[in-house]
């Protein structure tokens, strides 16, 4: 017995090493609506059998995957309780490089559902690493996903820097699907696949279409998350009224489920930084926030952009702007009549819990310490 549980605990411990002898980019999952997808990235022309199984059953799925081009294995439909389990190995020498489980959420309406929420990642590897670090202490055992608020690298065309990020939050995106949104970083230095930056389209997309500019909804038992992009100042009048038209459908779709939304999109239209006055605050606030007041079921907006933590309320709507994770921080440069508490000197990670008609919201800063405790009700 000894034996065997000792082969078995050196066998755990050899899997990271194999998973960075055959990855530039490790295994990592995003989500398209309720569509789970498996990415990564080979070292090396690579033949793996990628195993999935569900409450479904089992598939088995055989394949040569490409050096240099990431894949998406689609994983099939999340759906509530019913965890994604899956493994990939390697076909010629059996050998197991890879094993994840996608958790469940409730199918209960009255339970909650706990996510981490990021932004700002930029490009400073070793405090993203540090980070993380921290934030795996903090993830509650529940945590369903991971919502990132843009800004994911510094030069959204340096496919270097998207890279590093995936390398030092592998230990999160290995375990938690990820909701991307884009920011204004992400434009910079690329090309564009419609209006989605080419780097973020090949890391984070699934298949984008015209009339949908890197937006999404997402439903849950308890409420809909909508993530949205928020860069109008990057597209045309016409790209801008059918980004809008497409909010307003999902808005309308959620109300005639009867469903409370979370909102997430890169700028902040409210805040205590000159960042309010410039043009994509200023177009938040002219084109996006007029449909969320009047759709009457938006409960919550989640931003970043602003590397500064900050939480305001205007007209029954809660906005949570989390700081960056690397980046310079900001300062306090005006008055923001809607804020209700401001900390500028930290970077900071969410972990958000929602149920049906409550939130509680642990910020936490790059030390591991509480910056603020918020709960409410609606």
């Amino acid at each position: 017995m000894k034996k065997r549980g000792l082969l078995s605990i050196l066998a755990i411990a050899l899997i990271p090493h194999l998973c960075l002898a055959v990855f530039k980019v490790s295994p990592y999952s995003i989500t398209d609506n309720q569509n789970m997808f498996l990415a990564f990235e080979p070292k090396q022309d690579s033949l793996l059998i990628i195993d999935i199984q569900d409450k479904t059953g089992i598939k088995k799925i055989t394949k040569l995957f490409k050096k240099d081009q990431i894949a998406k294995v689609n994983l099939g439909i999340r759906q509530c309780d019913n965890p994604i389990d899956y493994k990939i190995t390697k076909k010629n020498s059996r050998s197991e490089i890879h094993r994840s489980s996608i958790p469940p959420y409730s199918c209960k309406v009255h339970d909650q559902v706990s996510f981490l929420f990021v932004s700002d990642t930029h490009n400073n590897h070793e405090k993203q690493r540090k980070m993380a670090g921290f934030i795996l202490k903090k993830l509650p055992q529940n945590t369903s996903f991971v919502l990132h608020g843009g800004d994911w690298t510094h030069h959204g065309g340096y496919k270097r820097e998207w890279y590093g990020i995936f390398d030092s939050f592998k230990s999160i995106f290995s375990k938690l699907p990820i909701i991307g949104i884009i920011g204004n970083h992400d434009y910079k230095k690329d090309k564009l696949i419609e209006s989605i930056p080419e780097n973020y389209h090949h890391f984070l997309g699934t298949s984008p279409t015209q009339d949908n500019f890197g937006n999404k909804m997402y439903g849950f038992p308890q409420f809909n998350i909508i993530a949205f992009n928020s860069n109008l100042r990057e597209m045309d009048n016409e790209s801008r009224n059918i980004n809008i038209t497409w909010l307003k459908r999902a808005l309308k779709k959620s109300r005639e489920q009867n469903k409370k939304v979370i909102f997430s999109m890169h700028h902040t239209p409210y805040s205590s930084s000159v960042d309010a006055i410039r043009e994509n605050s200023r177009h938040a606030r002219k084109m996006i926030i007029p449909h969320l007041e009047s759709s009457g079921n938006v409960i919550m907006v989640l931003t970043g952009h602003l590397h500064m933590y900050e939480r305001s309320y205007k007209n029954g709507i809660h906005y949570i702007t989390t700081s960056c994770i690397t980046g310079k921080r900001n300062i306090y440069s005006r008055h923001n009549k809607y804020g209700n508490f401001l900390n500028t000197l930290a970077c900071t990670f969410s972990i958000i819990t929602a149920g049906n008609n409550w939130s509680k919201i642990l910020t936490y800063d790059d030390k591991g310490q509480i910056v603020e405790r918020y709960s409410f009700l609606y």
